[in-house]
């Protein structure tokens, strides 16, 4: 958005008199300096609200805070308006941390919203067979391919086991597991990073939808939570 068309904006949705020389923006901010705006003791402030602004989806036009003038990325000086911009960021993102607003913080910080779906361990190893703890993948959205393949395999091979009676039942599971496109499958899982070492393979994962990097729904139970991009694989 061109900063004749942010000024006009600002200037319709808040009836201020604003000028395109009155703004500047960052990738997350616009920044207002207005002249009738002045601190406690008489110093120039500027206004700094949260970008892109517009429509509903979009940040309202209130100003989330302000900086003195020569603070601001109106200074001068371009160290300072570089120190500016990266204090405000520390601020708003240690601000969303403290109200647990985790999925606000990703958002913020790479321009995109988290993927929303995680693997929740419901049993063995690491569903609270090693400690009371469940772990919790929370998944980036890379390579769900690979697990997609990896649920749908271990949904078909519990009913495999469903059935463990005869030797054919049991020449059916053995034929299945060694199946070189089922070890391949298993095999990305660990390399891709997805699973971080052999005791995820020994547990029982469901696939939820989450927000702020937990389950939309109780679980009941105290969570060790990973991220997929986070650490590598290791036996």
């Amino acid at each position: 958005m061109e900063l004749k068309e942010i000024a006009e904006n600002i200037e319709y949705n808040t009836g201020l008199d604003v000028k395109p020389s009155h703004i500047k923006t960052s990738e997350n901010w616009v920044f207002l300096y207005r002249k009738d705006l002045f601190d406690s003791y008489g110093d120039k402030e500027v206004e700094c609200f949260l970008a892109p602004m517009g429509p509903p989806d979009r940040s309202p036009y209130e100003a989330y805070t302000s900086l003195p003038y020569d603070q601001s990325p109106f200074s001068p000086d371009k160290e300072v308006r570089s120190k500016s911009i990266e204090k405000i960021n520390q601020e708003y993102v240690s601000y969303l941390k403290s109200e647990g607003e985790l999925d606000e913080v990703e958002k913020f910080l790479t321009g995109k919203r988290p993927f929303g779906y995680g693997l929740l361990a419901v049993s063995g190893d690491c569903g609270g067979g090693m400690s009371p703890e469940h772990d919790l993948i929370v998944l980036s959205g890379d390579n769900f391919d690979a697990v997609e393949d990896y649920l749908r395999y271990k949904l078909e091979w519990s009913f495999l086991l469903t059935k463990s009676e005869t030797k054919t039942d049991w020449e059916k599971q053995a034929k299945f597991y060694q199946k070189k496109s089922n070890q391949k499958i298993r095999e990305r899982m660990a390399t891709l990073n997805i699973f971080k070492h052999k005791y995820h393979f020994r547990t029982t994962w469901e696939l939820v939808s989450l927000t702020d990097n937990k389950p939309n729904r109780d679980c009941g139970f105290d969570l060790t939570i990973i991220k997929q991009e986070q650490g590598k694989f290791e036996n």
